[in-house]
C-alpha cells in the first residue's frame, strides 16, 4: 500500500494566481457577466462585466454572479461566500493557462458553482482548489488539468474544516493527479481539520487517479466522512477510489477498468475508520477489484472480471449477498468474515 503514501506526499498541490483588478466601490447582491461585456461599472444586467475576476469585486458577500451567454470568463480567486451560476445559455468557460488554477477558494463561507466548464488545455494546474469552508459543484465539466480537477483541503489559517457536495458533474483528463481529492488533517497541534463530503451522479473518467480521500497526521478517530453514490469512476490509470484513514461509503456506483477499483489503507492500530461498499460493481480492474488492510463492509456488490477480486490483509465483513466470481483470483489473503443480517 505504499502508493497511498505517495498520494499523501503529493497532496499539497501548487497554485499560481495573479489577480490585479481594482477594488470595487459598491457591491450588489446580483451581478452579471457576458462575452460582450466590459470590466467597468457595477456589472448590472444592462451593463454586464467581461470576467469573473472583475465581477466578484462588484458582488456582495453571499451574492450571485449570473452568466448571460457563452464565453471564456477567465480564472478567479474567491475570498468570500458567493455563487457563480450558469443556467444554460451556453458554455460558461474558464480556460486556465500554463501554471494557472481556474478557481481558487479561500473563505469560511459557502461557495456555489453551477453550470461551468473548466478546461486546463493540458498545462493548466488545477480546476478548483478549495481551501475554504463549504463548496457545492453542480452540472460542471472539468477537464485536461495537470494536478487536480477538484482539490479540497482545509487551510488551518482559516480555522475550520471543509464540506463539499459534487453532483451531476464530469471530471476527466487529469493527467498527473486526481480527478477529485479530499485531504483532511489532524492539524499541526492535533486539532482536527476535517472534511464531510458527498459525491453523487458524477463521472470521474480517464484520469491519473480517480478519487482520493486521505487523512494526513491522523488523530484518534477519522476526520473525514465522504459518501460516493450513483457515480462512475472508471478508466483511470491507477485507483478508482483511494482511501487512507477515512470513513467512506460507496453506494450504487461503478469502479471499472482502473488498476484498482478500491485501494483502502489505514495507519492506526486498531483502525479508527472504515469503508462501506454496497450495491456497486468493481470490474475489469487490472490489479484488484477491492484492496484493503482496514475494515471493509461489503454487501450486494459484484466483484467480477478483475485480476484479483478482493485482496484482504485487514477485515472484510460480508453479508453473504455479494457476487465475487470470474476473477483471475477471487480472494487473496484472509478470507471474508461472514456476518448475519439482522
Amino acid at each position: 500500500m505504499t502508493k497511498i503514501a505517495l498520494l499523501l506526499a503529493a497532496a499539497t498541490i501548487p497554485i499560481a494566481l495573479d489577480f490585479s483588478a481594482s477594488p470595487a466601490q459598491a457591491q450588489a447582491n446580483r451581478t452579471f457577466v457576458s462575452g460582450k461585456g466590459t470590466d467597468t461599472g457595477t456589472c448590472a444586467l444592462d451593463a454586464p462585466c467581461r470576467t469573473f475576476a472583475f465581477a466578484i469585486l462588484q458582488t456582495a458577500m453571499y451574492g450571485e454572479i449570473d452568466v448571460l451567454d457563452s464565453a471564456d470568463y477567465g480564472y478567479v480567486f474567491i475570498d468570500k461566500p458567493v455563487s457563480i451560476v450558469n443556467e444554460g445559455p451556453g458554455v460558461a468557460g474558464i480556460q486556465a493557462g500554463p501554471g494557472q488554477t481556474a478557481i481558487a477558494i479561500r473563505t469560511r463561507g459557502p461557495v456555489y458553482l453551477r453550470g461551468l466548464t473548466l478546461d486546463g488545455l493540458g498545462p493548466g494546474y488545477n480546476g478548483i482548489d478549495q481551501g475554504g469552508a463549504f463548496l457545492t459543484v453542480t452540472n460542471c465539466t472539468i477537464r485536461n488539468f495537470a494536478y487536480s480537477g477538484i482539490g479540497i483541503q482545509p487551510y488551518e489559517s482559516l480555522g475550520n474544516g471543509a464540506g463539499f457536495h459534487i453532483s451531476n458533474s464530469t471530471i476527466s483528463g487529469i493527467y498527473n493527479g486526481y480527478g477529485i481529492s479530499a485531504v483532511g488533517s489532524g492539524g499541526q497541534s492535533g486539532s482536527p481539520y476535517g472534511i464531510t463530503g458527498y459525491i453523487d451522479h458524477t463521472l470521474v473518467l480517464r484520469n491519473y487517479h480517480g478519487i482520493a480521500i486521505l487523512t494526513q497526521n491522523p488523530p484518534t478517530g477519522s476526520v473525514i466522512n465522504v459518501t460516493i453514490r450513483d457515480s462512475n469512476v472508471s478508466g483511470n490509470l491507477y485507483d478508482a477510489v483511494a482511501v487512507n484513514d477515512a470513513n467512506v461509503t460507496i453506494l450504487n456506483s461503478v469502479l471499472a477498468d482502473n488498476q484498482n477499483g478500491l485501494e483502502h489503507s489505514v495507519s492506526t492500530s486498531p483502525p479508527t475508520s472504515r469503508v462501506v461498499v454496497r450495491n456497486s460493481v468493481a470490474t475489469g480492474n487490472s490489479a484488484n477489484g477491492l484492496l484493503t488492510n482496514g475494515i471493509l463492509m461489503l454487501s450486494q456488490t459484484a466483484v467480477i472480471s478483475n485480476k484479483i477480486g478482493v485482496t484482504n490483509s485487514g477485515t472484510v465483513n460480508s453479508y453473504g449477498d455479494n457476487e465475487i466470481d470470474g476473477n483471475g483470483t477471487d480472494i487473496s489473503g484472509s478470507p471474508l468474515k461472514l456476518l448475519s443480517k439482522q
